[in-house]
C-alpha cells in the first residue's frame, strides 16, 4: 500500500452559508471522487457553529490531489471564506479496526 494522504480542512464562510455550502457542494464532490487517486472526499456543515464547513479529502497520492486542486479553489469559493484552516495527514499505513 502507498502512503495516503488526508486533508482536513475547517472553512469559516460566514456570509450566505447554507447557499455557499449547498450550491458548490455535491458538484465538487462528484468531480473530486471521479478524479484519479481519489479515495475519499467529503464537505460537510458543522451540526453546532453556523458557519463551519468540514473539507475531508483523501489521496492516493499528493500527484493525485495536485492534478485536480492544482493552486486551490477557485475566486468564487476563496471569496466566500473569511477564515481556512489546513492540516495535512501522510499515513504510512492502515488497518481494518
Amino acid at each position: 500500500m502507498t502512503d495516503e494522504h488526508g486533508f482536513w480542512k475547517n472553512l469559516r464562510a460566514p456570509r450566505h452559508k447554507g447557499s455557499v455550502l449547498d450550491a458548490r457542494r455535491a458538484c465538487a464532490i462528484a468531480h473530486a471522487r471521479r478524479a484519479w487517486g481519489c479515495r475519499d472526499f467529503v464537505v460537510a456543515a458543522d451540526p453546532i457553529e453556523a458557519y463551519r464547513v468540514h473539507v475531508y479529502e483523501a489521496w492516493e497520492s499528493e500527484e493525485a490531489r495536485i492534478a485536480l486542486r492544482g493552486d486551490g479553489p477557485g475566486d468564487a469559493v476563496s471569496s466566500s471564506l473569511v477564515k481556512a484552516e489546513v492540516a495535512k495527514h501522510v499515513v504510512a499505513s492502515s488497518e481494518p479496526a
